[in-house]
């Protein structure tokens, strides 16, 4: 993947990983980290693969959307507050199968509504209360793509 440039699911196996620090105690708004397809909006994300939430002390929702139909599963893992997490996202090679990992330790697999649809590795904040600072550190972000076939 070149920076700046979007990948499409099933040219092969691809991997999203990032560790971020979130410091949002409190306050509306969400979080989306992952894959996001264009136009990245915040009213509504028509394609991606990514993690989600809408607050810390709250559990991560793994979600897959492909022209706006999605799936969405919440998973029994916490989003912390001013702790340091990896999220990790694998697609196999023909783009039938997301897994979702926090931490290295499987949060959940989708296999349905998963986008053809070029994307990006995104992140997205939106902050719906005025005068509330949400924080997000991110270490680093890795973006792979093993290809099925020569290029």
């Amino acid at each position: 993947l070149t920076a700046g440039v979007g990948a499409s699911v099933g040219a092969g196996a691809m991997v999203y990983e990032t560790r971020v620090y979130i410091l949002w105690n409190s306050g509306l708004g969400s979080m989306s980290i992952g894959y996001l397809g264009s136009p990245i909006s915040s009213s509504a994300i028509t394609n991606g693969i990514y993690f989600s939430t809408t607050n810390t002390g709250v559990d991560w929702v793994i979600n897959t959307v492909s022209s706006s139909v999605i799936t969405s599963t919440t998973t029994s893992t916490l989003v912390p507050s001013a702790t340091w997490i990896r999220l990790r996202i694998e697609i196999n090679s023909t783009g039938t199968s997301t897994i979702f990992y926090v931490n290295g330790v499987v949060v959940g697999t989708i296999t349905t509504n998963i986008p053809t649809a070029t994307m990006s590795p995104s992140y997205l904040i939106t902050n719906t209360t005025s005068n509330v600072t949400k924080t997000l550190g991110i270490d680093y972000m890795q973006s792979t793509c093993t290809f099925s076939s020569s290029r």
